[in-house]
């Protein structure tokens, strides 16, 4: 049964852009994959669309905070596909309570503009990291907590894998979201669904088309 693991306790950074979560928090989807953010995941909301806040909320707010927290996380580490990733986070805001409309709302947003990259994307990025967060174990590379012990050289490479996503991982991973972004084209699809009209197939279906 799909579910989360921990409790999603953050604090904000002084930049006020940035979310650092300091426990270990997870989402178990229905195939028992474990989806896995380990505590020091910073995340800043990117894997929404900005312009498309004013139609979906902001990620920070609403039912669907859990779920997009976990979505950022591995939109920023790109272990797992795309697609399966924005399918994790539509599975997950309908655990956390979110609407269908609501969800498939997100979910069309995040397939139409949201980031997208490649299977060499993941290849390389868990060649890089030694498959700590891509291979759905309870316990990653480091242990259940998802970091190594403090003041310790493993912990120094930790701290320069997650300097090395900020500069490198999330510019690259942003940098495949859609580019002719049409809002009218977006508002068409959701009135769509919200009529009822599109499951998750037809989104994917008409979001292909539009590629």
């Amino acid at each position: 049964m799909s579910g989360y693991e921990g409790k999603l306790t953050a604090t904000w950074k002084l930049d006020g852009r940035l979310m650092e979560l300091e426990d270990r928090f997870a989402f178990i989807d229905k195939d028992e994959l474990v989806w896995d953010v380990p505590a020091g995941a910073q995340i800043d909301g990117a894997s929404i669309p900005q312009f498309l806040w004013t139609v979906t909320g902001s990620p920070y707010t609403g039912k669907y905070r859990d779920a997009s927290v976990v979505h950022d996380w591995y939109c920023s580490i790109r272990t797992r596909t795309s697609h399966a990733t924005h399918e994790m986070f539509f599975e997950a805001m309908i655990v956390s309570g979110v609407s269908t409309t609501r969800a498939r709302v997100m979910y069309a947003a995040v397939r139409y503009a949201g980031p997208k990259w490649t299977r060499m994307d993941i290849h390389n990025t868990n060649l890089a990291t030694g498959n700590r967060w891509g291979g759905g174990g309870r316990a990653n590379y480091w242990g259940p907590g998802g970091m190594p012990p403090f003041d310790t050289p493993e912990y120094a490479e930790y701290e320069a894998l997650l300097a090395q996503e900020e500069r490198q991982d999330r510019k690259s991973a942003v940098a495949r979201a859609r580019a002719n972004v049409n809002v009218a084209e977006f508002e068409s699809i959701v009135d769509e669904v919200v009529l009822g009209k599109l499951d998750l197939i037809d989104i994917d279906r008409i979001i292909s088309s539009l590629s």
